[in-house]
């Protein structure tokens, strides 16, 4: 399944609430949540670094 064309100011914006409440409450020193695109309330995103391959990282994703 292809998704949508995502505008780079909402991809950016969503990037920034990543990086600055995700990475400091899951302590992510060595990893990135980067945000690949946004359909509607879902954020399709890359796990980075040791996020990649971590048992917890399906807690991460569902993060609301």
């Amino acid at each position: 399944m292809t998704m949508p064309a995502t505008p780079p100011e909402d991809i950016l914006r969503i990037q920034k609430l990543c990086d600055e409440v995700l990475a400091p409450l899951y302590d992510l020193q060595t990893s990135r949540v980067r945000v690949v695109a946004i359909d509607g309330p879902v954020a399709q995103v890359r796990l980075e670094g040791a996020c990649a391959s971590c048992i917890a990282s399906t807690r991460l994703l569902f993060a609301e």
